[in-house]
């Protein structure tokens, strides 16, 4: 069974990851790095909630604690339906954005994470925040190479936690790829950083993949006496010491092992903190009080406190606000006799296929404008299609388009069985409102855009004849 942590710092911030045996021994993002991390995303959020309440917008307040509740929930459908419905209705909160790529993450829909969080950082997300969160959606989607670039970019960081995590995390995925001289550097700079358990038992694990176990025995000890109530730690040091022939030595910290875990579930029960086994070396202000337990889904979860921020954000764009909240802002592009609805309709339904039901109403009227043109298509779902691997749901069909939606200014959503020139009639269709009259006009906005051909190509919207002739491939 999988396993996952919760870290949570003095101020409320938490944070939720899934872990390993493995990944604890070796502090891949435990400790202070974990405590970096939830600090990052979501601190201050008791004195957010506080703002919260003299929030005007009531829909808002409501709307962002639904998020928050399903964020931190296993249901990743009703999290995905309810970010997606997020983003509809305050489009302004980079936040709301960046919630969505979070869902979209859990259910390893990770390209159609990225742009919602490219349109997060349009809409003003935080580089920082944005850096961190594509490296763990580049960590999940198993793509150590583009992980360790973002977080290449926040070692620079004057913040010591944040420079500490960055530095661990990247030392992870060296050792992951085998470059376990640079994780060694890597691990030696997050010690002279921030000398914590967390740096000490991964340059340990560093030690003790090269094989210099007494380099290892020295980092584990350095770990244990900074966080004496972990019986992790005392378990990897007792298997050192077993390959070091000290079997007496190992049985000790074996029996100290098992002695911290039964405390730990006495206390789990009694709701009182175990007593150390030993007098507890000094900590930092920052150092998170943490658990393991045991999760029955299989992914990773970021528990998403920072979609909280959305309330505070709120009480200062007022008046805007409001008027997005009603869904009733639309824009003019290009032909200027065609409207382009941004917004959807202010009566949203919380149920994903009657959202996608109201959004093909909304928009029919300027699909219907584009009968007889050519129009760049960006995609083609329906609840049911299996596409890399992932079962489609209407939830996630309404957060494919949603995000497309935000990212391509235009885009519309349409029935294709309202249409003879789909030969498949059960499938939602998104396209942007880009008419021209000749398929290579239509994929020329394709290129310019620089999407990828299979996810963009001319398509004729017609109401008679048939399917033949009305798709241009790139």
């Amino acid at each position: 069974m999988p396993m996952y942590r919760h870290d949570r710092l003095p101020g409320g911030s938490h944070y939720v990851r899934r872990t390993t045996w493995e990944d604890e021994a070796a502090g891949a993002l435990v400790g202070g790095a974990a405590s970096a991390t939830g600090w990052l995303i979501g601190s201050g959020i008791s004195g957010i909630r506080t703002l919260a309440r003299n929030s005007q917008d009531r829909r808002l307040v409501r709307a962002a604690t639904a998020l928050e509740e399903a964020s931190e929930s296993e249901d990743d459908d009703q999290f995905l339906a309810l970010a997606t419905d997020f983003t509809r209705r305050y489009p302004q909160l980079e936040d709301g954005h960046a919630a969505l790529a979070l869902a979209l993450q859990r259910k390893g829909q990770f390209d159609a994470a990225i742009r919602s969080l490219d349109r997060a950082i349009q809409v003003g997300l935080d580089e920082t925040q944005a850096h961190m969160i594509r490296a763990d959606i580049y960590d999940d989607a198993n793509k150590p190479g583009k992980a360790i670039q973002e977080f290449t970019m926040l070692t620079q960081a004057q913040i010591p936690e944040l420079r500490q995590i960055s530095l661990l995390s990247r030392a992870r995925l060296l050792i992951q790829i085998g470059d376990l001289d640079q994780a060694l550097k890597d691990a030696n700079d997050a010690i002279a950083t921030l000398p914590d358990e967390s740096a000490y038992i991964l340059r340990g694990h560093v030690h003790r993949r090269n094989g210099d176990l007494e380099s290892c025995l020295q980092d584990y000890s350095r770990a244990i006496q900074l966080c004496l109530e972990s019986p992790d730690f005392l378990s990897e040091r007792a298997d050192v010491y077993e390959m070091l022939g000290n079997a007496e030595e190992a049985e000790n910290d074996r029996a100290a092992a098992r002695a911290r875990s039964m405390a730990s579930a006495d206390a789990s029960v009694t709701g009182e903190p175990p007593d150390p086994v030993s007098p507890p070396a000094a900590r930092t202000a920052t150092s998170p009080q943490h658990k393991t337990v045991a999760h029955p889904k299989e992914r990773k979860v970021w528990v998403w406190v920072a979609c909280t921020t959305l309330l505070a954000t709120a009480l200062l764009l007022g008046a805007i606000l409001t008027f997005a909240g009603t869904g009733a802002s639309s824009v003019s592009r290009g032909d200027p006799g065609l409207s382009i609805n941004s917004a959807p309709p202010s009566q949203v339904s919380a149920d994903p296929q009657t959202q996608l039901q109201q959004l093909r109403a909304a928009d029919d009227p300027n699909v219907e404008r584009l009968i007889g043109y050519w129009v760049p298509q960006l995609s083609a779902k329906k609840p049911g299609l299996v596409a890399e691997g992932q079962a489609f749901s209407p939830a996630d069909v309404l957060a494919d388009h949603m995000v497309l939606r935000s990212t391509y200014p235009g885009a519309l959503l349409l029935w294709s069985g309202d249409y003879p020139s789909y030969r498949n009639g059960d499938f939602w269709i998104t396209v942007v409102n880009q008419p021209s009259s000749t398929p290579k006009e239509a994929n020329s906005w394709c290129d310019a855009q620089g999407i990828r051909p299979d996810d963009c190509f001319a398509k004729k919207i017609s109401r008679t004849g048939d399917s033949m002739g009305t798709t241009a491939y790139r």
